[in-house]
């Protein structure tokens, strides 16, 4: 059975962008390679839907939205950054973010490290984390000395 698939002027737009970026990064070879493989991929779902989870704006839309993941994240120049300010709390306290990147092999995960100060309580202490005026479940974590 084929299924209808949709792709939204927005989403157009969007692999238009990144086909640019890699035109003006690499060459119009493999940003054409990388727009044609993007296309026969999201063509293959006309068959086999289920093999891509569903999206999170699937219950929002009321409707099946399935998530295709394409390509290997190969950067050639500018690798993607963090675009949000990264901020971390100790009980309620800030305490210094030394680094903040994408996680590899995720898309929207951030690695983030903080550097504790030389002065804490041992024990139970609560961390979250604020980013982009956005703020995390606050998590329990146990210091040792």
């Amino acid at each position: 059975m084929a299924f209808r698939v949709e792709v939204s002027p927005q989403a157009f737009e969007d692999l238009d962008s990144i086909s640019a970026y890699i035109r003006d990064r690499g060459s119009f070879e493999s940003a054409e390679r990388w727009f044609n493989g993007i296309m026969a991929a999201i063509k293959t779902l006309r068959d086999a839907p289920q093999r891509c989870p569903l999206a999170e704006e699937s219950r929002q839309l009321q409707a099946e939205v399935r998530l295709l993941l394409y390509g290997k994240r190969r950067w050639m120049k500018d690798p993607p950054v963090v675009a949000a300010s990264i901020r971390a709390f100790l009980d309620g306290s800030p305490v210094e973010v030394s680094r903040a990147t994408l996680a590899p092999g995720y898309i929207g995960f951030y690695l983030i490290e903080v550097q504790l100060p030389a002065v804490v309580n041992a024990g139970v202490s609560e961390l979250h984390i604020g980013a982009g005026g956005q703020e995390s479940n606050h998590v329990q974590i146990v210091i040792e000395p």
